[in-house]
Parts: C-alpha cells; sequence; structure tokens
C-alpha cells in the first residue's frame, strides 16, 4: 500500500463579458443542475450590500389581489415562522439558483437599456426585438455603475425593468432579478402579467427588500412554457394551483428562504408532470403535513436537493427516477420541545437512488430496502457514539453496489477508546465492503481509536479498494496520521492511502 501526502490547490478566474456574449442565441432546452454563479461579485464577502429604497411609488393591485393576498398570508401564517433574510443564505440561495445567461448584442446594449428599455444602436435595435429577451439586473447595474455613487449600486431598478419588459414584443426566455431591490405588491404582480403573456420560459426572483412574509402572486403566473423557477423570501400559496395545469411544462423549482405549507408542495409536486429538479434551502417543510411529512411523489423527479432545512419527516412515496438525494435537513421543532429527536426519512420507494449526499445518523432515522444502484454514500457519524456503528453498518447492508464511502465526523475526540474501537471494528461487515467499495474518505479525521479500528477493517477486508483518503487538522503533521496504519494487512494490493490536511 503506497502512503501519500498531500495538499488540496483551488484554481479559479473570472470571465470576462466576451465569454457569456451568445450573439442572440438560444440556450438549449435541456435542464441545468444549479451551478454557483461565475458573476463578478461585490464587496469583500462577494455580496452587495442591502439597499434602502423608496417604494412609495410602486403601482396600486388590481382589483381583487387584496383579497386574495391577505387570505393567503393568513392560511401561510398557521405554516411556521418567517425565515431569516441572512446574508449567508442570499449568499446560498444565489449559488443554488440556475446560472445566470446573457444575451449581449452590442458593447453599449445594457447602458440603452438602463436609460430608454430598449436597444438603440442599428442594426442591433431590430435583432433585439426580434430574439427571445434574456434579462438580468445585474447586467444593467453594472453597465451604468461607473457612473454610479457607492451607495447606488443596488438601487431600485423596478422603473427601468417595467419599460425592458413592455418594450419587447415577446417571447422571453428568461429574467433574472437578484441584485437590485424587489418591487412592491402592485408592480410585481403586473410583471407576473406580462411575463405569463409573453410566455416566459425561465423565473428567478430574489426578494432583498421586502419583508420576507410578501406573497409571491403564483395566482397570476399563467405561462405553459414555464421550465424554471426559483423563488427566494417570499411566502407561497401553492393552493392556487389545484385546478390548472399552468405549471404543466415546469422542469426545475428552487425555493430559497421562503414560507409555505409542506402539505401544499407534495400535492404541487405530484401534479407536475415534467419536474425533473427540485431544490429547497433555508426553509422548515413540513409545516401543515402529517406524520408522514413532506411526501415526494413524482415519476419525473430526478434530483431532489435539501440544504439548511427542517423537517419532521420526508418520505418519497414514489420516485422511480430519483438518482440523487440531498438530505440537508434537520429537525423540526415538535410540540412540547425545542425540536424532534430525529427526521424520519423513508427511501423504501427509491428503487433508481444512486447518490445519497449530508445522511447524518445522529439526526437522521433511515428507512431504506435494498438500493441496488447506489453508487455514493455521504454520512456523518459520531464516532463517540458506538451505537452508531451497527447503524452505519445496517445502511451499508442495504447498499450491495456501493462503490464510494464518505464519512463526516461531527464530534470530536472522547475518553471511550476501548469501547470505541470494538464498536467501529464492526464484527458483521457489509457485503459491500468486501465486494464493491473502491472509495473512502474520511473528513474531519481525528485519529481516535474507533476511526483507526474502522479504517483497519476496511483495509483488511475491502479486496477492490483502491483508495483510502483521510483529511484531518491542519495541526496534525501527515506523517503521524499515516503511521497508525503501518504493517496494518491490506486485502488490496492496488489501494493507496492518501493523507491530507482539511482545507
Amino acid at each position: 500500500m503506497a502512503v501519500t501526502d498531500r495538499s488540496a490547490a483551488v484554481a479559479g478566474g473570472d470571465e470576462g463579458l466576451e465569454s457569456r456574449c451568445c450573439r442572440g442565441e438560444r440556450r438549449s432546452a435541456s435542464p441545468r443542475v444549479s451551478p454557483p454563479s461565475k458573476r463578478r461579485k461585490v464587496g469583500s464577502e462577494g455580496e452587495a450590500p442591502e439597499p434602502k429604497v423608496n417604494l412609495a411609488g410602486e403601482s396600486s393591485s388590481r382589483p381583487g389581489d387584496a383579497k386574495v393576498m391577505v387570505k393567503s398570508l393568513l392560511h401561510e401564517r398557521q405554516q411556521g415562522s418567517v425565515v431569516e433574510r441572512t446574508a449567508e443564505v442570499i449568499h446560498n440561495a444565489k449559488g443554488m439558483f440556475p446560472a445566470a445567461p446573457a444575451t449581449v448584442l452590442y458593447r453599449n446594449q445594457f447602458i440603452d437599456l438602463w436609460m430608454c428599455g430598449r436597444a438603440l444602436e442599428k442594426p442591433w435595435d431590430e435583432k433585439w426585438r426580434q430574439i427571445p429577451l434574456v434579462l438580468h439586473d445585474l447586467d444593467l447595474a453594472e453597465a451604468v455603475r461607473i457612473n454610479l455613487p457607492q451607495a447606488e449600486e443596488t438601487e431600485d431598478l423596478s422603473d427601468r425593468i417595467s419599460k425592458i419588459l413592455k418594450n419587447h414584443p415577446g417571447p422571453i426566455d428568461s429574467i433574472r432579478l437578484d441584485h437590485t431591490a424587489c418591487p412592491g405588491e402592485g408592480r410585481l404582480g403586473e410583471w407576473v402579467d406580462v411575463l405569463s403573456a409573453k410566455d416566459v420560459q425561465e423565473v428567478v426572483l430574489l426578494n432583498r427588500t421586502r419583508p420576507t412574509d410578501a406573497e409571491f402572486p403564483l395566482h397570476r403566473l399563467r405561462s405553459r412554457s414555464l421550465r424554471i423557477l426559483a423563488l427566494s423570501f417570499f411566502a407561497l400559496d401553492w393552493c392556487c394551483y389545484d385546478d390548472n395545469d399552468d405549471l404543466s411544462s415546469l422542469q426545475q423549482l428552487h425555493l430559497a428562504g421562503c414560507r409555505f405549507s409542506g402539505r401544499a408542495l407534495s400535492a404541487l409536486v405530484c401534479k407536475l408532470p415534467r419536474l425533473i429538479s427540485l431544490t429547497i434551502g433555508g426553509c422548515e417543510l413540513t409545516a401543515g403535513c402529517g406524520p408522514q411529512g413532506l411526501t415526494i411523489d413524482s415519476k419525473s423527479l430526478t434530483w431532489l436537493h435539501f440544504w439548511n432545512c427542517s423537517a419532521s419527516a420526508l418520505t418519497i412515496a414514489e420516485a422511480p427516477a430519483l438518482l440523487v438525494l440531498v438530505a440537508g435537513i434537520t429537525p423540526a421543532p415538535a410540540a412540547g420541545r425545542a425540536a424532534a429527536a430525529a427526521v424520519f426519512i423513508d427511501l423504501r420507494s427509491a428503487p433508481a437512488l444512486q447518490e445519497l449526499r449530508q445522511l447524518d445518523l445522529h439526526c437522521h432515522a433511515l428507512r431504506i430496502l435494498s438500493l441496488p444502484y447506489m453508487d455514493s454514500l455521504d454520512v456523518g457519524i459520531q464516532v463517540c457514539v458506538p451505537r452508531q456503528a451497527p447503524l452505519l453498518a445496517d445502511v451499508l447492508c442495504n447498499l450491495p453496489q456501493l462503490r464510494k464511502l464518505i464519512l463526516r465526523r461531527v464530534d470530536d475526540l472522547c475518553a471511550r477508546g476501548d469501547d470505541e474501537a470494538r464498536a467501529w471494528s464492526l464484527p458483521f461487515l457489509p457485503p459491500c465492503i468486501t465486494q464493491s467499495l473502491e472509495l473512502l474518505t474520511i473528513k474531519c479525521y481525528r485519529g481516535g481509536a474507533g476511526e483507526i479500528a474502522f479504517i483497519r477493517r476496511v483495509l483488511a477486508t475491502g479486496t477492490r479498494l483502491a483508495l483510502v483518503t483521510l483529511s484531518s487538522r491542519r495541526t496534525e503533521p501527515l506523517g503521524s496520521v499515516a503511521a497508525a496504519f503501518a504493517g496494518c494487512p491490506i486485502a488490496s494490493q492496488e489501494c493507496k492511502l492518501v493523507v491530507q490536511h482539511e482545507n
């Protein structure tokens, strides 16, 4: 067995304006899985400061909107608490939203749009009207930033955006508003009406300035061409979609910091025949739900991603196409106590699942049958809790073809070395360790007796093991980490042990 010391290297760079130009070509209709945006970021933390905006001049609501709004908000106020809009949640939301497209026709295009609401330079003025509209508020803000004081970098651009939406004949390919002030209730409803009339395909809207319990007017979103919907920091009432199929073309749904009824969301998901990707972050998932919690019943869904969410339970009722689950869920508050003991996650109806990330044995209670296609598992463990060793073994016994195992240690060293070592030696080995496991990674490695016992056991029995990676604290000499496995029996002659410091 070869032992290697190494340090991770990170490379990156900014993309210039020209690299984003697509010269009027429409994007492919294939779904995207939320890569982080590569736009130039503002400020030391990559986020623009919150704007101070006067919204007194907003246009009034249409007749009947006020009643719908009040009724919905009264309903939603019974479904969980308001989400705190922190800089971290904003940053994470923007990172998980679909990548922002760009249609750049000529050098001063966005200055013209900012000033007049349409392209002016010939012959591009006519070309701008002919191609589907792609609008990102960041393009407008950056185009004129050189002429604006620092404090006005995230000013209210709602008047200018309204002009652009009015002047372009449609269709609208994409509208993304995540850097400037969110419009008031009346104007937002008017925008949604225009977007629906012009067959919008992608809507990304982050509410940076209005109260986080302000409702997004879902009842007015009527585009049957809509493929991507991403909303952040709004109250949502999905019940308005009970009797129509206006979202039947939706392929990706992204929610961050939103408040909604989990029961209504469960009902919505099963009515979206083309939904491929569902990403939810910073939300309470099971408000209004029964014992089964949030229920996923979708024949088309392949990607299910939760981050920084809370829930009582997650039930995959039927998801025959689901390939990836990211279980970033913590226990939701329960009656009479701060939080439930664990989140119950039922995966018995996800037979095609190939990858499970962010499983945590200390706060997740997993119910599964055999998952024959599971290739990769990422799980958090408390090594100082010996009873978690058989829990991990039980999970692994249902993953006969597991090839990649990532263990994240979420506790620190403890004094019960002997008990810990006996438990993590795994007297009964799951078949995947001896027959299919190729890659083992231990993150936050501490060099405890349980960790050492587990790794030595895997090394001695893993016949297909190719690489074991240990990521330890920077205070630990890499040589001393590797020394614990000197002379250890190795079942696979191809196996390499790599020790490295955590990033």
